[in-house]
């Protein structure tokens, strides 16, 4: 009896511009969708078209990053920022952006998203708030995925935590429904660090950057597609980081 051969996923030209042409990357997120087209799933599943990450230097040189393919309407684009203040960190010079969490305490940190419109955006920019003390950086780390649901901030379910000592640990969320694109934000204080994703999550982006004085800060930006509804504790950023941090875990609905 001849044997099937076994289904290869071919990476489209968009996923290897996504990833920068990393063939584990491309592996580790082709294998997510193909265990969700195993499973019998009939939704759309979200797809990560692009990442970004980087620095707005407080001496006026802002973070700009050119969209690797073209947005289309309806992508989402969410981005984490973090600055070694307790203020708010930056400012979007590209318009649109909505707050999804921030905070001040310990150090100034935020999650925003914009879904893209009839005109879709070719870049993003991003400014150091003007204030910032001491002249300090802010740390940007960022995703674009595409069919994520219309419907307002596209948020299944969502939760922040924080500490003053250790590592991000993003906090336990509970999906309602299957295949949401779990996506983890960790922004650690004061320390320049290069901070890993928790066990089973895809390290999309990281920057550690510093300002004047040696201050600092950290984040670090990764994603999953759970595969069924329910709830569950991504844990621990890894590192050799120790400080204040403050985290984000957040789930996208699909179309």
């Amino acid at each position: 009896m001849k044997l099937a051969a076994p289904s290869v996923i071919i990476p489209t030209d968009r996923e290897r511009l996504a990833y920068g042409g990393d063939p584990i990357a491309m592996q580790m997120q082709q294998h997510h969708y193909s265990n969700a087209r195993r499973r019998g799933s009939g939704a759309t599943l979200i797809e990560l078209v692009d990442s970004f990450s980087g620095e707005a230097v407080s001496d006026g040189s802002d973070f700009s990053h050119s969209y690797a393919v073209s947005l289309q309407e309806n992508d989402y684009v969410i981005v984490g920022i973090a600055i070694d203040a307790t203020a708010s960190p930056a400012t979007f010079n590209t318009s649109g952006f909505s707050t999804l969490a921030s905070t001040t305490t310990d150090l100034g940190a935020s999650v925003h998203y914009k879904r893209q419109g009839g005109s879709p955006d070719s870049s993003i920019s991003i400014a150091a708030a003007a204030g910032n003390p001491n002249g300090r950086n802010v740390a940007v780390a960022g995703f674009v995925f595409r069919n994520v649901d219309t419907t307002g901030d596209a948020i299944d379910d969502s939760g922040t935590a924080s500490n003053t000592t250790g590592l991000p640990d993003a906090p336990s969320i509970t999906t309602t429904v299957d295949n949401a694109m779990v996506v983890l934000f960790g922004m650690l204080d004061d320390d320049v660090v290069t901070m890993s994703a928790p066990s089973g999550y895809d390290t999309g982006e990281e920057a550690a950057n510093t300002g004047i004085s040696s201050s600092g800060c950290s984040i670090c930006g990764c994603f999953v597609i759970r595969e069924s509804s329910g709830a569950g504790n991504p844990g621990a950023f890894t590192g050799s980081g120790n400080d204040a941090w403050w985290a984000w875990s957040g789930a996208l609905t699909p179309i």
